[in-house]
């Protein structure tokens, strides 16, 4: 009985270890997919406030001069850029969710 017993309780300490682990990795995966939404959530916040910026300034320079239209492309340009640079972050995001999720898996 002694040793039954203390042979159960090292099964529950290991089951309780492997039930925390996977626990553990669950959240860890939950964080990254977090990461993950809000990473596009800015993303698609971002490109929405350039644009608006860029239609202001397109709308500045058509009431003013044709310098003006130089400054929008200028606008466009930096807008794309960023853009890009945001959907390179959001790929990167995705890319080490989609790594959580395959070693967890």
């Amino acid at each position: 009985p002694a040793f039954t017993q203390r042979y159960r309780a090292s099964q529950r300490d290991l089951k309780r270890k492997r039930d925390e682990q996977v626990q553990m990795k669950r959240d860890e995966q939950m964080r990254d997919e977090e990461r993950v939404s809000a990473a596009e959530a800015a993303s698609v916040m971002l490109a929405k406030l350039q644009m608006t910026a860029a239609v202001a300034v397109a709308e500045k320079a058509t009431t003013h001069n044709a310098a003006k239209v130089k400054e929008v492309k200028n606008v466009l340009g930096a807008a794309e850029r960023n853009n890009r640079r945001a959907q390179a972050a959001l790929a990167k995001a995705q890319s080490t969710a989609n790594a959580a999720v395959a070693a967890f898996e």
